[in-house]
Order: C-alpha cells, then structure tokens, then sequence
C-alpha cells in the first residue's frame, strides 16, 4: 500500500476510534459517545431544566474539545482532497481553512472560559448571600455591640469576595494571553 492508503487508513481508524469516545456530561455525569454527545446535551438538559450559561459552557467545551478539532480538520481532509486537482493554490487554500478551524476553536474555548467564570462568580455570590441571610437571623439575638461585630465581619467578607472575583480576572487573562501567543 502506498504511503496515502497507509495514512488514509489510520485516518478511518482514528475516526471509528473518536466516534466511540466518551465525553462526560457535565449536567447527568453519564458517558455519552463523542457523535451523539451534541443531541445527548440537549435532551438531557431540556430533561433536567439547565439552561443559559452553563448549558453553553457544557457547548463550548465540547466544540474545542480534540474529538470536535478532529471532526473539522477531518473535513477538511475530505474537502482538500475534491479540491486538490481543481486548485493550483492549494496550500493556500489548506492554511486559511486549518486557520480558521484553529480560530474557531480558540474562540470556543475563550466562550467556555469566559462562561466558567461567571458560573463560578455566581456560584461565590449566591453562598454569600446565603451566609448573609443567616448572618442576618443570627443577629435579631444579638445586642447592639454583636450588631457592630457583624458588620465588620461583613466587610472583611465583602473584601475577600472582592479578591476572589480580581484572582479569576488575573486568571482569565493569562488564559488569554497565552491563547494569544498560541495565534
């Protein structure tokens, strides 16, 4: 077998190989197959009422997951390959596709990102609203110098929530930063 029938054949492998790869769903936490994993997610968080943010970070951590890169680049194989006897440019042809399959990703991956934060920024918020309405029933038994305890302590608990929101800021951006250096 010539060199492109050896490599056309790893190639199918590889396919079969993803097409039965499992990604773990984030809502259910079951396997589900990597070709029904997109339909899977839909159902399921139809199923199980999750909507907005964390549906589409579920979303955009599966589009630039390697399975969904694979896919695309897969394609591209298939469609440089009806090409390729059409087109004198054909590199250049490959290089803008592949770079913007690349971007695409990136841009997926920033979305997932961008996305987590928030999830995790709402998930701090609402413990510390929880934390504050029992702060709040704590202090009805309280007198007025535990009044003047619990404020402090709120202050020095909004000023920690205010730090963790600038770390995930500072981490955000070296994620993009380095997705930058990547281009």
């Amino acid at each position: 077998m010539s060199y492109n029938g050896d490599r056309q054949e790893d190639c199918q492998k590889e396919y079969i190989r993803e097409q039965t790869d499992e990604t773990q769903c984030d809502i259910c936490f079951k396997l589900i197959a990597n070709n029904e994993f997109l339909k899977h997610l839909e159902d399921c968080a139809e199923m199980n009422k999750v909507s907005g943010m964390k549906k589409k970070a579920i979303f955009y951590r599966f589009m630039s997951s390697e399975y969904s890169i694979n896919q695309q680049f897969s394609a591209l194989r298939e469609k440089m390959a009806l090409l390729e006897n059409m087109t004198s440019d054909f590199e250049s042809v490959f290089k803008q596709e592949g770079e913007t399959i690349v971007g695409k990703t990136m841009a997926h991956f920033g979305s997932y990102l961008y996305l987590e934060k928030q999830l995790g920024l709402e998930e701090i918020e609402k413990r510390y609203e929880e934390s504050d309405k029992l702060e709040e029933e704590k202090s009805k038994f309280f007198d007025e110098r535990s009044a003047e305890n619990l404020e402090e302590y709120r202050l020095k608990k909004k000023s920690v929530k205010e730090e963790l929101q600038n770390q995930l800021e500072r981490m955000m951006e070296y994620v993009m930063e380095k997705k930058d250096e990547i281009n």
